[in-house]
């Protein structure tokens, strides 16, 4: 059952995924796509998880007791060195591609997750969340950092916890 790096799990695989289809165009290296707060603009293309909330449709039909599922709520923002003139159109670029990537991506197969979730047999959903200019206003203002374009992602379900109540005791042995 999935663990407590899913979570880091699933920011990797998106990262990956990413990396497979932005580079070399529109991104010239596989490192200017990475994790990263939005402060952080020493990248081409900053992933930023903002939110983690309760599976509402895990919450109402749990599988386990020992099991809790997650919707991870994720923030991509470009950023350019080019040239004023042409950077936002430039950063543009770099979210029109991140939005065909996940449009053609809407599932996360177990072909596609890295890490702890390799092995799972999981399809992890990927949906545009449409933020109001409000929402998006609040996050940024949160990090009090300036406004910059960017979008959101919702992915999930994410699950963590055990079926068992053993696995601790198999790493005490």
């Amino acid at each position: 059952m999935a663990s407590y790096l899913s979570i880091a799990d699933i920011g990797i695989s998106i990262v990956d995924l990413l990396r497979k289809n932005m580079v070399p165009e529109p991104i010239p290296k596989a490192s200017m796509i990475d994790l990263c707060s939005p402060e952080d603009s020493n990248v081409r293309l900053g992933v930023f998880l903002y939110s983690i909330e309760e599976n509402r449709e895990f919450a109402n039909n749990p599988i386990s007791q020992n099991q809790m599922g997650f919707d991870l709520y994720y923030l991509f923002t470009a950023y350019s060195s080019t040239d004023e003139s042409i950077r936002i159109v430039d950063e543009h670029i770099v979210l029109g591609k991140v939005l065909e990537v996940l449009a053609n991506t809407p599932i996360l197969t177990p072909a596609l997750l890295k890490g702890s979730l390799k092995s799972e047999n999981v399809n992890i959903r990927v949906r545009y969340e449409s933020l109001t200019a409000e929402a998006m206003t609040q996050v940024w203002n949160f990090l009090n950092i300036p406004y910059k374009c960017s979008v959101a992602f919702k992915v999930g379900p994410v699950y963590i916890g055990s079926d068992s109540g053993s696995s601790m005791s198999s790493l005490v042995r």
